[in-house]
């Protein structure tokens, strides 16, 4: 493992995502769970992947299957060796906290997890347990939620997910109705109901998690692996309604699945979710799928992530990034001492003396044409920001922050006027430099949401 984080921290990764609770086992020798991961019972993977990540200045955020807590492929696994059809090791321990399918079954049909009913005050409790120990006992630097949903379901073929105990005796003291009797043709009233219950018990949980978090450590940083699917689609097939969690201020990172065997398909998922996060104070971070991936696609990729207005962006997963695509990144990584969600008026500021570098080498070398008086407005401006950014970097406060806000809006508004002429020759290089300036924007909107954890870490 000490050979992995090495790679890791060369090829400039500075968070990585542990995969600590799979399939209902966590990986460390747990006080909460039924039972570890026989895959590690001879030693504490979490604590030894804390220390190396540390020695190495990169952040480790624990990553856990959240109501997902059995999986067949897990199961029949050589070294595992257990009947394909066992449910995991809570749902054995607590079969009460079992979610279920219209017929019953733990096992959606088709899909390999078994779940927990999100309605169980029970099972939401044992998860809060294993965050709070992952937090205390190992010193955690963030939590990353993955299957923070219900399965894939079909409403019209009747292949819907959610009919635990709890849930079903919850919804009949709220509505009088039986959700197993509910047909989302013949009762579309009451099957919405059924829906927004259903996704209402995902975002108190989400909310949950992140109070938990702010009574343990509010230098935690809680982050969410999301579809990119749209919200509609998303919440009838998945129950998941993200926007509600960011909206909330409830999530730092929001890390879509956008994975994608093509660079314009990558951008066609991450595209129609930034205009939702660019109404919250999140950091939106798209994920980019190593799985055989060719180095050139894999530099496209990445540029577009670093192009579009976004605070950061993901790789799944280490297993992937072979030595080519390592030796990638190494080169091409840039060079930056803070990370957004640690420090977002420092990464701001770096950014945009980034930004100006960039303009400078084009101006001296006559490379951007900018006629008077757009010339001297557009610099006189640039130096205003440069210089509220670098006050409030030096010291933080709201004034400061809405004030670099402000400039960073002028300078926003006037620039597609300012960059008319380099617009028509080099339009995607202009359209890049705005996306960067909003990009600047989520950062400040986010550390002004976070400002006191970032106060009483200064202080």
């Amino acid at each position: 493992m000490a050979q992995v984080f090495d790679r890791l921290a060369a090829a400039g990764i500075n968070t990585v995502f542990f995969e600590t609770i799979n399939a209902g086992f966590p990986i460390y020798p747990s006080r909460i769970a039924p039972e570890q991961n026989p895959l590690t019972r001879s030693w504490d993977p979490l604590r030894a992947a804390v220390q190396l990540a540390h020695e190495r200045g990169i952040e480790l955020h624990a990553w856990m299957w959240t109501f997902a807590v059995g999986n067949r492929r897990h199961n029949i696994l050589p070294e595992i060796r257990l009947p394909e059809s066992y449910p995991g090791p809570v749902l054995t321990a607590h079969p009460e906290w079992a979610n279920l399918d219209r017929r019953q079954r733990m096992f959606p049909g088709g899909q390999p997890e078994t779940w927990l009913d999100p309605a169980n005050p029970e099972a939401r409790r044992y998860l809060l347990d294993l965050i709070t120990e992952m937090v205390t006992e190992y010193g955690v630097d963030g939590i990353h939620l993955d299957y923070i949903r219900y399965p894939f379901q079909n409403a019209a073929s009747r292949a819907t997910f959610g009919y635990g105990q709890a849930a079903r005796s919850q919804f009949q003291q709220l509505t009088g109705a039986d959700p197993l009797q509910i047909n989302a043709n013949q009762n579309r009233s009451l099957w919405r109901q059924w829906t927004e219950f259903r996704t209402g018990l995902v975002n108190q949980f989400v909310a949950d998690v992140a109070s938990t978090l702010e009574q343990l450590d509010p230098q935690v940083i809680l982050s969410a692996a999301v579809y990119a699917l749209p919200e509609n689609e998303r919440i009838q097939r998945l129950q998941q309604d993200w926007e509600v969690w960011i909206q909330a201020g409830d999530l730092d990172l929001l890390v879509p699945l956008t994975y994608a065997g093509n660079t314009r398909r990558l951008a066609q998922l991450v595209e129609p979710n930034l205009e939702i996060v660019s109404r919250s104070s999140v950091l939106f971070m798209p994920s980019v799928n190593l799985l055989d991936l060719p180095r050139v696609e894999f530099l496209d990729q990445m540029q577009v992530v670093r192009d579009l207005p976004t605070g950061g962006y993901a790789l799944f997963a280490a297993r992937q990034l072979t030595p080519e695509l390592q030796e990638v990144l190494s080169q091409s990584a840039i060079s930056s001492t803070q990370i957004p969600y640690r420090n977002p008026f420092g990464s701001a500021q770096e950014r945009f003396q980034v930004l100006q570098r960039e303009w400078r080498f084009l101006l001296e070398e006559n490379e951007l044409r900018i006629l008077e008086p757009y010339r001297s407005e557009w610099l006189a401006q640039t130096q205003r920001v440069e210089q509220v950014l670098n006050s409030l970097n030096q010291d933080p406060g709201l004034a400061r922050v809405e004030r670099a806000e402000q400039e960073i809006q002028e300078l926003r508004r006037g620039f597609r006027e300012w960059m008319r002429f380099d617009s028509l020759q080099n339009p995607y290089r202009v359209q890049t430099w705005e996306n960067r300036l909003f990009s600047l924007e989520m950062m400040l909107r986010y550390g002004k949401r976070v400002l006191p954890r970032l106060l009483a870490l200064g202080s």
